[in-house]
């Protein structure tokens, strides 16, 4: 709670300065009701519910509709929540050796700077070889990445690394039928300290470039590598490639 910085709030109209300044006592009644809402699975209507607040993207156009990033008014209650669900559920994913192979987004010891490095690391590798090879890369950005984010196959492939009983019921109850100014059955929820890691999730068997090839990911943003001696022959590997990904997607 110490961490609350934001001053939004959702629909339940209770704000992060009011969490914050609870009295001991009080912070242990909220406990205990976190808890059982934990134990019983239960997450409250309002918590599903948000307005959202439209935000123009840098360098885009203000009249087009897709120019905007939509973030979700959640309740601060609820974040603190999820912030204890999104420990347990990273604590789990390392304690049971399902360590997310190919994302290096949402981490908080890790940044672009290492995609970066392995990329150059690459390039110079052969580069510097007696018979040097060029090297040919594609970027890709997953479009609307979180709203289009399959709810089923999150829950699926959550209970396949060994996610399950309370922590998978309440997340379950958390992603289904929630609500902005339609029902939807897709998407995790934007502004969501549990978003970032269940994407991650959804999206950790993303097809990757076979060797000698590279694919490196941060978040939804994609880059993969390929040493060719011509444009000819790095057209030929990297145009499967794609088709790969298209048909995973």
């Amino acid at each position: 709670m110490s961490k609350l910085k934001s001053n939004t709030m959702g629909q339940c109209m209770v704000h992060n300065m009011m969490l914050k300044n609870l009295s001991y006592e009080n912070k242990s009644h909220l406990l205990h009701l976190l808890k059982s809402m934990f134990q019983t699975a239960y997450v409250p209507e309002d918590w599903k519910k948000a307005p959202i607040i439209p935000i123009l993207k840098p360098s885009k156009p203000s009249a087009e509709p897709e120019s905007y990033r939509p973030i979700s008014l959640t309740s601060c209650l609820g974040k603190i929540m999820e912030r204890i669900v999104n420990k347990r559920l990273s604590w789990l994913l390392q304690k049971n050796g399902k360590k997310l192979k190919t994302q290096a987004g949402f981490h908080n010891r890790r940044s672009t700077m290492e995609n970066i490095i392995s990329l150059d690391h690459y390039i110079r590798h052969r580069f510097n070889q007696p018979k040097s090879l060029n090297t040919y890369t594609v970027f890709l950005d997953i479009s609307k990445a979180f709203d289009s984010t399959w709810i089923q196959g999150l829950l699926y492939k959550l209970s396949n690394i060994g996610i399950t009983g309370n922590i998978l019921r309440w997340l379950s109850n958390l992603l289904r039928n929630r609500t902005y100014n339609v029902s939807l059955k897709i998407g995790v929820p934007q502004g969501s300290p549990l978003s970032p890691l269940l994407f991650s999730i959804m999206i950790d068997e993303f097809p990757i470039l076979a060797r000698p090839g590279e694919t490196l990911l941060f978040a939804d943003d994609i880059e993969c590598h390929v040493h060719a001696r011509d444009g000819v022959e790095a057209e030929t590997i990297l145009t499967l490639y794609p088709k790969e990904i298209s048909n995973w997607s």
